[in-house]
């Protein structure tokens, strides 16, 4: 599962390509931990590009070594980053360090809810988190009977009437999928944070029953996986079974 570490990007030491950042993060004994890298490296987006505003949090990624004790994590950063001692292994307060499942969920948390409140009359009937076939940041597009009125293209994200409705939530998330790492890890992390909202009753917030709605995962051009996530994340009735039969791969 791939994690990340909070850290602020103090500021940038040239305006030359690729341009040196200054890093600063808490270690779990409150001393501060400094490393110099490119920017390039700590950050795949444009956040630390010339120009740039200081301080800026970004999240580094790493593998967690051994499971949170007494409220701290062992972390080794990923592309050998070191600190200035030569350190590549640090020992962080937990709350620092974060999944990718968990920055989806509270990504996604944010726009279904944002969507239900705004439109509180709607039944909408179709949720899809949709992310290309590299498995790039995901985005919410929604369907509701209300504003669908083809057949045809009522399972459609792109035809839909809310396609990438809060995009702003999931923007915050593209240094994260841009950091690598495995595409079908990344994938998981998207269907594991669907469900466990899923589970914590976020869907169930609609006016439909759950049963009469579908909430999926979805790569596009779209492929035969689709057809498994659906069924994984959805329970049988109505809305499953015509999902099955209208567009299914």
């Amino acid at each position: 599962m791939s994690h990340y570490l909070r850290a602020e990007a103090t500021r940038r030491l040239d305006e030359e390509p690729p341009g040196w950042v200054e890093v600063r993060f808490r270690e779990a004994d409150g001393t501060t931990a400094i490393l110099v890298e490119k920017a390039p490296v700590l950050d795949a987006g444009e956040r630390l590009g010339a120009g740039a505003e200081f301080p800026v949090t970004i999240a580094i990624p790493c593998d967690v070594l051994e499971e949170s004790t007494n409220g701290a994590v062992h972390v080794r950063l990923w592309f050998d980053i070191e600190d200035q001692r030569g350190r590549g292994v640090f020992r962080v307060p937990a709350e620092a360090v974060f999944s990718l499942e968990d920055a989806v969920r509270e990504a996604t948390r944010r726009a279904v809810t944002e969507l239900f409140a705004s439109y509180p009359d709607h039944r909408f009937y179709y949720l899809t988190l949709t992310t290309p076939g590299e498995v790039l940041t995901p985005y919410l597009s929604a369907s509701s009977y209300e504003t669908s009125t083809d057949e045809e293209l009522k399972w459609s994200y792109a035809d839909s009437a809310f396609m990438f409705f809060g995009e702003r939530h999931f923007a915050e998330l593209r240094p994260l999928f841009e950091a690598g790492g495995d595409p079908e890890a990344r994938l998981a992390a998207i269907e594991r944070a669907v469900r466990t909202l899923d589970e914590e009753g976020l869907f169930s917030a609609a006016p439909l029953a759950r049963e009469d709605m579908i909430v999926t995962v979805e790569v596009m051009p779209p492929d035969h996986t689709n057809t498994a996530r659906t069924i994984r994340l959805n329970p049988p009735g109505p809305a499953l079974t015509a999902w099955l039969t209208e567009a299914a791969e």
